[in-house]
Parts: structure tokens; C-alpha cells; sequence
């Protein structure tokens, strides 16, 4: 991360204190103001980790060391970062959230063993494309945040390789539509990569925020609930946990607007029954006055 960038967070934290950077709405009005708009890249990204769980999870764990390894490959498959980005950031935050200045291990650092010859590869034919290779141009457009690029890209892969497509092109297509704010293509890219890798629990995770922002709260618990199912109770805690915190808060909102027409119901009832009251009294008192004026003037017309 930009080290001016990462010593403003550490001056965040020290002003409004850790839960500014736990916090995803405090975290978003915070940087708004202490970046002063600058730092967009690093901002939305750190928002991204954030709303993730991940600063979170850094700030209440007991094993550092392992925490940093799953937050960072958590961050990998969960918002498709490129392993060099999701380290970085996981580092920034463990750093200024709990002091550590321990790198984390990053793939490549330790030395491979050599390995045994291998017979040469067949040549690959002109005409045969290498989809890793473009899988790869993709994930370093999302990574620019060149979500037009992602989308061209993945449309490519999966037009030249219709019959083998991995279910991952359709997955990233579908976050760059997500974040172009085109949620039924998201939607059906997401649902196009559940049908090619159905016990992958990422893919109803992320269709089931889509359906969140499009306030289909109903489906969203069914995908989240899905979800729950395909991910390993230790490997994937994280995700469960996140999904867990999101069913609730999707029934929640169920909840509370059922409680709003009720409060809205019982309302009315309570100022029909004071206009009766009112309507009542009003006839009341006028037939009073009626009586003590034919009284007075019976009284009149005797003297």
C-alpha cells in the first residue's frame, strides 16, 4: 500500500480509535474526509477489505500469523484480488491495527525444490488460445479497476472456449457488472458460474449481495443459506460467518418493515377512535346547550 496512504490511516486511528476502520460506514465518512478525496485507488479498495470483515478479523485475532495467510487468500477468491494486492493490504492492516511488521509469506518467496525433467510440452496450435493467460489480463484489469476491460475480457474467453470455460470467467464478469451497477447481468453470470461449479459457495455469496442491492431480501437468505452449505467449517469460518451476519440482518429488515405497517396501522386506528371521541363529546355538548337555552326561555316567556 502507499506508504502516505497507510500513515493517514495509522493518524485515523489514533484520533477516532480502531473501530473507524472496523466500522464500514464510519470507515467510509472517515477516509472521505481525512484523504480529502485523494487516495481513490487505495480508499475503495480499503473499503472493499473492510466491508469484507477482514480489518475486523485482524483486529481480534490470537494468531496473527495464520490470520494474515487465510485473510489474504480469503481476499484472493472473495473480491478476486491479485495475491501481490490482497497481501498488501492484509500487512497495511495488521500493521495499523495491531503494530505487527511481520511480512506475510507471499507465494514465490521460498525457494522450490528443483524438480525432475520433464518431457517437453506438445506445441500449442496458433489457433488455440491460452485461457490462464487471459484469465491473468483480467484479473490485472480488475485490479486498475477497468471493469469494461474485465468484461470484454472474460466475454472473450468465453466465446473462443464456449465447451470449457472455467465457471471463474463468468464469476469476475459478474463482479465488474456488479460494480458497473448492472445487477441482473451480474445476476446472470453469477448464476451461469453456479451451474458450472454448483458446490463453489463464492458464487451465491456474491449473487446474494446482488440481490441485497436490488432489495430481493427473500432470494438473498436463500443464497447466503446456500452458501453456507458449500464452505468448510474451519478453511472458510470467515465467509460463515459474514453470511450468517447477513441473513440476520436481511431478516431484520424483513422484520422491521412488517413492524412499520403495523406501527402505521395502529396510528390510524388510534386517530379514528379520538376523532369519535371528539365527534361524541362535540354532540354531547351541543345538545346540552340546547336544553339550557329551551329552559331559558321557557323561564322568559313565564315572566
Amino acid at each position: 500500500m502507499n506508504a502516505q496512504f497507510t500513515t493517514i490511516i495509522q493518524t485515523l486511528i489514533a484520533e477516532q480509535g480502531k473501530e473507524a476502520l472496523i466500522n464500514s460506514a464510519k470507515c467510509k465518512a472517515f477516509l472521505a474526509d481525512y484523504t480529502r478525496s485523494e487516495f481513490t485507488k487505495e480508499r475503495r479498495l480499503l473499503l472493499q477489505v473492510v466491508e469484507a470483515g477482514t480489518a475486523k478479523v485482524i483486529a481480534e485475532t490470537s494468531d496473527m500469523e495464520l490470520c494474515k495467510k487465510q485473510q489474504a487468500r480469503y481476499l484472493q477468491e472473495e473480491l478476486f484480488l491479485a495475491p501481490e494486492i490482497a497481501t498488501d493490504v492484509v500487512d497495511m492492516l495488521a500493521f495499523v491495527l495491531r503494530g505487527d511488521t511481520s511480512g506475510t509469506q507471499r507465494p514465490g518467496n521460498k525457494p522450490k525444490p528443483p524438480k525432475p525433467p520433464t518431457p517437453s510440452p506438445k506445441p500449442r496450435p496458433p489457433d488455440q488460445p491460452n485461457i490462464d493467460q487471459m484469465l491473468d489480463k483480467v484479473f490485472r484489469c480488475m485490479d486498475k479497476e477497468d471493469y469494461t476491460g474485465v468484461i470484454r475480457g472474460c466475454t472473450e474467453i468465453i466465446r473462443i472456449a464456449p465447451d470449457t470455460v472455467p465457471a471463474s470467467a463468468y464469476g469476475i464478469r459478474g463482479v465488474a457488472h456488479d460494480e458497473m451497477e448492472e445487477h441482473d447481468l451480474a445476476i446472470a453470470d453469477y448464476s451461469k458460474a453456479i451451474s458450472l461449479e454448483p458446490d463453489n459457495g463464492v458464487y451465491y455469496q456474491n449473487r446474494g449481495y446482488t440481490y441485497v442491492n436490488t432489495g430481493r431480501l427473500d432470494r438473498a437468505i436463500n443464497d447466503f443459506e446456500e452458501a453456507i452449505k458449500h464452505y468448510d467449517a474451519v478453511d472458510d469460518a470467515d465467509r460463515i460467518r459474514i453470511c450468517s451476519e447477513l441473513i440476520t440482518d436481511a431478516y431484520r429488515a424483513l422484520n422491521g418493515g412488517e413492524e412499520e405497517e403495523d406501527d402505521d396501522e395502529d396510528e390510524d386506528d388510534y386517530d379514528d377512535d379520538f376523532d369519535d371521541d371528539d365527534d361524541e363529546d362535540e354532540d354531547d355538548y351541543d345538545d346540552d346547550f340546547d336544553d339550557d337555552d329551551d329552559e331559558d326561555e321557557d323561564d322568559y316567556d313565564d315572566d
